[in-house]
Parts: C-alpha cells; sequence; structure tokens
C-alpha cells in the first residue's frame, strides 16, 4: 500500500507504535511493559505492518491493553519521529553498504520495476526524509481500521475471556470503510532482465 513518495512508511510508523502514545509518554510506557516482564514492538513486512506482545499468562489482560493503546493511540511525538527517521536512514545506509542486501534489494527492482514488492520495505533516503506527521497520521487512520485488522493469539489463555476482552478493548473501534488503494499490475517478464552494481569490493554476490 506504499508507493514511491512515502516508501517506508509502514516501517516508519510501526515503529513509533511503542514509543509513547496519548496517555504514556516513551519512558512510561517502556516501565509499564517492563512492570509486567513483557515486550511490545510493532513489526512492518512486505504484506503487513502492526505490533505483537509477549507477556506471562497471568498478566496478559494488563500487556494486552497496553498492546491496545499503543495501536490506537499513538502519540507521534515529534522528537520521537525525528529520532526515529535518524536511525532509518542509517539503517538505509548500511544496507547499501551490506553487499548481499544490495544485491536482494536490486533483484526485486528488476522483477516488479512497477509493483511495491520493488521497493525497499525501510524506504529510501529520499521518501524517508519527506514523511512528514501529518503522513504518518493520515497512513494511521486510513489503516488501523476494524475491518483491516487480524488478532492472533497463542498461550495460556482462554479463547472466551480473549474475546470478551477484545470485543471491550475494540468495540467501540469504528471509521470510513476500509478501501485498499489501487496496486499496479506487473507485464509477464518475457526476456532476461540482468541489473548490476559495482563495488570496490573483493565479493561477488548473485540472485
Amino acid at each position: 500500500f506504499e508507493n514511491s513518495s512515502n516508501n517506508g512508511i509502514s516501517n516508519f510508523l510501526s515503529s513509533l507504535l511503542t514509543k509513547g502514545t496519548t496517555r504514556y509518554s516513551s519512558v512510561e510506557f517502556a516501565k509499564e511493559v517492563e512492570s509486567i516482564a513483557g515486550d511490545i514492538s510493532g513489526f512492518s513486512g512486505a504484506n503487513s505492518f502492526g505490533i505483537k506482545g509477549e507477556f506471562l499468562s497471568r498478566h496478559w489482560e494488563k500487556g494486552f491493553e497496553l498492546l491496545v493503546e499503543a495501536l490506537l493511540h499513538p502519540a507521534l511525538d515529534p522528537k520521537e519521529i525525528e529520532k526515529k527517521r535518524e536511525e532509518i536512514i542509517l539503517a538505509i545506509k548500511n544496507q547499501e553498504d551490506n553487499l548481499y542486501r544490495s544485491a536482494i534489494n536490486l533483484f526485486l527492482k528488476g522483477l516488479f520495476p512497477n509493483h511495491p514488492y520493488g521497493m525497499n520495505p525501510l524506504g529510501s533516503y529520499d521518501s524517508i526524509m519527506r514523511i512528514k506527521r501529518q503522513d504518518l497520521l493520515d497512513f494511521h487512520r486510513r489503516y488501523v481500521k476494524p475491518d483491516n485488522l487480524v488478532i492472533a493469539v497463542a498461550g495460556d489463555i482462554r479463547a472466551d475471556d480473549f474475546i470478551a476482552k477484545a470485543e471491550r478493548l475494540l468495540g467501540d473501534l469504528s471509521g470510513e470503510k476500509f478501501t485498499p488503494p489501487p496496486i499496479p499490475r506487473e507485464q509477464p517478464i518475457t526476456a532476461p532482465v540482468k541489473l548490476m552494481q559495482e563495488r570496490e569490493k573483493k565479493q561477488a554476490h548473485i540472485v
């Protein structure tokens, strides 16, 4: 659901979900999670983005409350956004210095010249520098919708108890109906495609 202008926004947003909410600062949120020996973090991939948590079963209710708080009410504090922007730019640079990762990215770009699968999930330097706080807020509002959410649970929890808790925490979640954006279709490849980058290193990576 990304394009060249906002490439990397899924990763950008998901990495900010636990960096403070409308109720907790970044430090306060971290302390709340640590107080129940838990772990909550955002995730993003080629097909999804979201938030995951791991807790002792006796603390699952408190952990789930914190997870929902982070998912639905991220503060997206401007200072945290700029800190995360610097981290992502550094991660992109590290990828460029990694020949294996560079080869994979080049391969995907050749296989999917138009489809979003051809873009780097981290984004590009230009796209990450272009993303503003309002873009993150709009992306969150557009895609964190009831009909675009999937919850998966594993562990020592009674299903009925969890469903009742989820209905209490998420039952009022509403908004406009989720509509996926148009996604470019790729034409079938009819001839070999070869892409190459040359670096001054004593290695070669072929994909």
